[in-house]
Parts: C-alpha cells; sequence; structure tokens
C-alpha cells in the first residue's frame, strides 16, 4: 500500500496516520520518505508501523511533501540518485517479467541490491531525462500492474497502470492534498473529496493542487478480484463503488 501528500505544513504526523490506515495491505516492512526543500528522509523498517517507528525517529523528518509505504516482501521507499535529481520511490503491484528486465538490464552493465521489482522500475525511471517520460516509458516495457509514487523535487508524480489493476486515489482538503492506494485513509484523515487516479493518467501533486502530466492511452479495464474480495477495508471505495457493497454483490 501507498500513501503520500503534500500540504502547508510539515506531513510527516499524516503520512504515519495514513500508513496506519493502509497496514491491512502490508505487515512485513514499512516505510517513509519526505522531502524539506533540500534533501530527502528516508527510514524504512522490518514489521508493523506501529511497533517500528519511535517518535523519536518521526521527529528527524522534515519537509511539507512525502510518500510511505507498507509492504508484504520489500522496503519501501527507496532513494536514488540520477539524472533526474533525487527521488525516492514507492509501488504497490507485481511485474510479471522481473526475471526478463532483469537480466537485460544487467547486461547491459546496471548493477543491483538485492532486484526487487522496486529497483527494476526505479531505474528503469531514471534511465530517462525526466521523471515523467520515466514512468510514461514504464507502460512499454513492464508487463504487470502497478500504482506508483515518486517524490521528486517538483512534487509528488502518482501514477497507475494502464489497466488500472491496482487502486489509487487523489483527495484534498485541510490544506493537503493526498494520494493513497485506498480512500479510507484519506477519509479517516478527515477529507471527504477524492476521486480515483484514471488507469494509464500520471498526476503530479504539488501544494497546487493536482495536474494530469499525461494520460497514457488505456486498451481496456482490468480488476485485481483479491482487492474487492480480501486485501482492501471494507469501507474503502474503489473506481465508485464500497468494498462492502462489491461483496455483498458477490455474495448474491
Amino acid at each position: 500500500g501507498v500513501f503520500g501528500i503534500v500540504r502547508d505544513t510539515d506531513c510527516v504526523e499524516d503520512i504515519y496516520k495514513g500508513l496506519d490506515f493502509l497496514q491491512h495491505r502490508g505487515q512485513q516492512f514499512c516505510g517513509i520518505a519526505t522531502y524539506d526543500g533540500n534533501r530527502i528522509y528516508l527510514i524504512t523498517h522490518y514489521g508493523q508501523l506501529g511497533n517500528t517507528f519511535t517518535s523519536r525517529e518521526l521527529e528527524t523528518f522534515s519537509g511539507s511533501m512525502g510518500i510511505g509505504h507498507v509492504s508484504l516482501k520489500e522496503r519501501q521507499p527507496m532513494m536514488w540518485q540520477g539524472a533526474v535529481g533525487e527521488i525516492a520511490v514507492a509501488f504497490s503491484g507485481n511485474i510479471i517479467n522481473s526475471e526478463e528486465l532483469l537480466k537485460e538490464m544487467k547486461d547491459r552493465g546496471e548493477a543491483f541490491y538485492h532486484g526487487l521489482d522496486i529497483e527494476i522500475i526505479s531505474k528503469l525511471i531514471m534511465q530517462e531525462k525526466n521523471v515523467l517520460t520515466g514512468i510514461s516509458k514504464l507502460a512499454e516495457k513492464i508487463k504487470g500492474a502497478y500504482s506508483l509514487l515518486v517524490l521528486a523535487q517538483e512534487g509528488i508524480y502518482a501514477a497507475r497502470d494502464i489497466y488500472g489493476f491496482r487502486p489509487l486515489i487523489l483527495g484534498q482538503g485541510l490544506g493537503a492534498y493526498l494520494v493513497s492506494s485506498e480512500s479510507r485513509a484519506i477519509q479517516n484523515i478527515g477529507i471527504n473529496q477524492f476521486r480515483d487516479v484514471r488507469p494509464g493518467e500520471i498526476v503530479l501533486v504539488t501544494q497546487n493542487g493536482f495536474e494530469t502530466r499525461q494520460q497514457l492511452a488505456s486498451p481496456r479495464r482490468a480488476h485485481c478480484a483479491f482487492e474487492w474480495a480480501y486485501t482492501a477495508s471494507m469501507d474503502s471505495k474503489i473506481d465508485g463503488v464500497w468494498v462492502q457493497e462489491a461483496r455483498n454483490n458477490f455474495g448474491k
């Protein structure tokens, strides 16, 4: 699960709260990254959010925009430096052709720490001249599903794969602009105005709001059955339908 926010004050407490409402999406790893206009602050942990992050650690973060992640399989966000600048990347999804991409990139001389999906996505983005181009190229190279957040100097890029397989929701209010894997993390912060990121849409989130920077062609819609039947919380709304409502309809 991913969560991001741009607001008019320090944002780490909001990220912590947002991730807490997404904890059901992954209990193995958690992480937070913020940007203060000069540098990115990043901490990741093995374990659940409430059991691993201390109040002292949260005090070390600075900045009015940032992203967070909870996962079952890998530490995120990950931070990188390259031609696109300093960025932090987090995603929810699965790359089906990861082994093929890994071999292709290693043959070109790319080095990897563990060869995780998040490393592959990050390095594909950083191969391009800017973050927007890097994200748009993912649709050509990746077979699989992803909802993606990239924390960069200019704001937070939020992107959903061209099939919309994994959920990703935008919300605004109370001097803040948010993006989350589920609407419950937005609603429980006290914000009720939200919409889904469209399949293939790349949105830049800044203190000025949401700007669709690119809309990739979406050949068809696809849905993850596990999101509706198991993964998502029953009080979340995905693609205009409450999860509890969908489950009741499945039962009928």
